[in-house]
């Protein structure tokens, strides 16, 4: 890094994405995505392979932790774990209280994103749009998935943190959301309120080595295919909208230790249906600025000047 501004940058982005994955359906890769240091994160995770983190750990070598990017990697994790475990249940709350205009902002700033990553795919073609609608119907049918119910055991809490970790590098897709449907997700928020190691160890174990490995897999992608890549990431971004519509008709709850409910099944509804549904006001006009906003900061944010990184 270059100058204690781009720290802080990263810093920040650590704390966007923390609050963001503890909302099932929002994707920390999103936020990465339009902050632009998705592909330096790609980057940097696809450099720690074994030999290099057995070089990192048994010697101050400098040139190692340089490729690696380690700074970068510590800083943006250090503020992510620190944002889960205080932010993100401010977060929660607020999407308790007030899920439309939450639920609108996501949507303008995700709606946005695909935008945003549309205008760099270049010159469509009939193979981009066949990759687009490709990830359109792969994200809208991953929102229409049931959530289900595992048996507790330390090779499933790593086998999820393998999967959700997939999910949490993919702009569209949530890794939190993939745990609600794996029935893991109020068992992981307490397991890091009341910092439970026999679920957090092995989620995390998971969490790593799926890092690593898809993360070069992604890597190799966009080196070989990025326009495709790209196209088929936006379909995937719009098929998760069906997910971020403020309007949402909840048929089934899963209750937390705490008394607290997290929606299990959700159905989006038109406005005067929810109204109707719920005997509440849909506010309409605030879900259009607030999602206009989403939607326009977006916009502004990537029409800055690109960021320098190392």
């Amino acid at each position: 890094m270059k100058s204690v501004r781009q720290w802080f940058q990263v810093a920040l982005l650590g704390f966007l994405i923390g609050a963001a994955e503890s909302v099932p359906g929002v994707s920390g890769g999103t936020i990465a995505f339009i902050s632009g240091y998705y592909e330096r994160l790609l980057r940097a995770l696809g450099q720690l392979t074994p030999g290099k983190l057995w070089r990192m750990l048994r010697s101050s070598d400098r040139k190692a932790w340089q490729e690696a990017d380690a700074g970068f990697l510590l800083v943006l994790f250090s503020t992510m774990a620190l944002s889960l475990a205080t932010v993100a249940e401010l977060f929660r709350r607020a999407l308790s209280e007030f899920p439309i205009a939450i639920g609108s902002l996501f949507f303008g700033i995700v709606l946005g994103s695909a935008l945003v990553m549309l205008k760099k795919v270049g010159k469509p073609n009939r193979f981009y749009l066949i990759c687009l609608c490709s990830g359109l119907m792969c994200g809208h049918t991953l929102t229409l998935l049931q959530p289900g119910e595992i048996e507790a055991s330390v090779l499933k809490y790593f086998v999820a943190g393998v999967v959700s970790i997939f999910a949490w590098l993919l702009p569209g897709i949530s890794g939190s959301f993939i745990l609600l449907l794996l029935g893991l997700y109020a068992t992981v928020l307490e397991g890091v309120s009341l910092l439970r190691f026999s679920v957090l160890l092995p989620i995390a174990l998971g969490a790593v080595l799926g890092l690593v490995l898809f993360s070069q897999f992604l890597t190799v992608l966009f080196q070989k295919a990025r326009p495709e890549l790209l196209s088929g990431l936006v379909g995937l971004m719009l098929g998760s909208l069906y997910r971020l519509w403020p309007w949402q008709r909840i048929s089934a709850y899963q209750l937390r230790d705490d008394g607290s409910s997290i929606p299990l099944v959700q159905e989006p509804v038109m406005p005067h249906t929810y109204e109707i549904l719920g005997g509440v006001n849909p506010m309409i006009m605030t879900a259009l600025l607030v999602g206009l906003f989403g939607f326009v900061l977006v916009i502004l944010l990537n029409r800055l000047p690109e960021i320098e990184h190392d």
